[in-house]
This record gives C-alpha cells, sequence and structure tokens, in this order.
C-alpha cells in the first residue's frame, strides 16, 4: 500500500524505495517493513543535507581554489563573491572572509577553537583597511593597529591579559613617528628609528634607554626594556 502525500510531482526509485516528492512532498511506502522505512529515512537525511546546503548562503572553504591572494569558485571557476567559513575538526568556526570578485573585500573574523574571536580586520578590493584587532583566547584584547590602504597608519596598541595597556606607538605612512608612551618603556622614534627613551620598571622607576639597546633595535629589531 502507497500513501500518497501530494498527488503532483515526478516518482523515482532507491534502491527498491520507491518516493514521489515535489518541493519535498513524498510518497512513502507503508508495508515495506524496517528495511523500507530504513531506507526512507535515509533518503530524508540525503534530501534535507541537499536543501541545507542550497540555501546556505556561504561557501566553505573546500568548495574555493585560491591562489596569489584571490580565491575562485571550484565549480564554475569564477572569482568568488560572499561569505567563505572554514571550520575545526570539532565543528567550532575557525574563519570567516567576505570576498568580492576573489578578492578580500569586507569583514575578515578569525576564532579560537572554543568559539571566541581570536582576529578581526576589514579589507577593501584584497588590501587591507582600517581597525585591525587581535584577542587572548579569554576575550581580553590582546592588540589594535590602524591600517590605511596595507600600510599601517596610526595607533599601535597591545596590552597583557589582564587587560593592562602594554605598548602605544604611532605610525605613520608605515614608519615609527615621534613619542610612543607604553608601561614599559617611553621611547621616541624619527623614520622608524629609535633614538632614546626610558625603561619603566614595574613599581614605577625609570632608567635611560641605553645607547646599547637603540643600536640592538634599530640594527636587529631587539625592542629595549622587555627583559
Amino acid at each position: 500500500m502507497w500513501l500518497k502525500i501530494n498527488q503532483y510531482g515526478k516518482e523515482f526509485f532507491l534502491k527498491g524505495l520507491k518516493v514521489s516528492f515535489y518541493d519535498y512532498s513524498m510518497v512513502i511506502c507503508l508495508n515495506g517493513g524496517l528495511d523500507c522505512m530504513r531506507k526512507f529515512l535515509i533518503l530524508c537525511l540525503l534530501l534535507l543535507s541537499f536543501d541545507v546546503a542550497a540555501k546556505r548562503n556561504y561557501a566553505v572553504d573546500s568548495e574555493l581554489r585560491c591562489e596569489n591572494d584571490k580565491c575562485f569558485n571550484l565549480e564554475n571557476g569564477e572569482p568568488f563573491s560572499g561569505e567563505v567559513r572554514s571550520y575545526y575538526n570539532n565543528g567550532v568556526i575557525k574563519s570567516s572572509i567576505e570576498y568580492k570578485n576573489g578578492l578580500k573585500d569586507g569583514a575578515t573574523h578569525y576564532f579560537y577553537d572554543n568559539g571566541k574571536e581570536k582576529r578581526q580586520e576589514v579589507y577593501t578590493k584584497g588590501v587591507i583597511h582600517g581597525m585591525l584587532t587581535e584577542y587572548y583566547n579569554d576575550g581580553f584584547l590582546k592588540f589594535e593597529v590602524e591600517y590605511d590602504n596595507g600600510v599601517r597608519n596610526g595607533a599601535f596598541r597591545s596590552y597583557y591579559e589582564d587587560g593592562q595597556l602594554r605598548v602605544e606607538e604611532e605610525y605613520i605612512n608605515g614608519k615609527k613617528e615621534g613619542r610612543a608612551g607604553k608601561l614599559v618603556r617611553e621611547a621616541y622614534f624619527a623614520n622608524a628609528k629609535l633614538l632614546g627613551g626610558v625603561c619603566i620598571s614595574a613599581d614605577g622607576k625609570k632608567s635611560n634607554i641605553t645607547q646599547e639597546m637603540i643600536n640592538a633595535y634599530n640594527k636587529i629589531g631587539v625592542v629595549p626594556c622587555d627583559k
């Protein structure tokens, strides 16, 4: 015996199970036994998975091919536009990236495997532009820095895990400029070169940044006062 839920639609067979559907309305067998019902349930799951894939408004990273910072749809080879997500093995979202014509364009989010946000960036036509922020895995802000068309331009601030300010610096066209105020040091720069400054200990005592520290920073990037 067959019970027809919708009188319209087409019929097809899946390993002995006769099904008719129209917008996922179905005809199912009532007296086909457990085997019939098991096949029917499998079919329902398959149709549901197809339906979810068709209705979701984002792509997953495995559906794209990316090269030279540009991503293409594997299905048709066209530059991708829309949201792309990736996931950890535990099912938690790992990243969410907006693309337009194959290039990052819009908000970009990265996450820890506990689901909390790790990093946020904004892109315009594949170039980072605006505020970049990164967080510790407990949610506290780790650092923030401003970009102007791919170049650091503006304030850079980093923080300890308890939320206290650690470093504050100013960039102009990608180079450190002016005074950089810090809890661990006060330093002065010109054209990204360290000129001098003061180290500040945890109890507030100050000592001058030595010439050796200046040379080490300017030659190989060793940050003064960090030890």
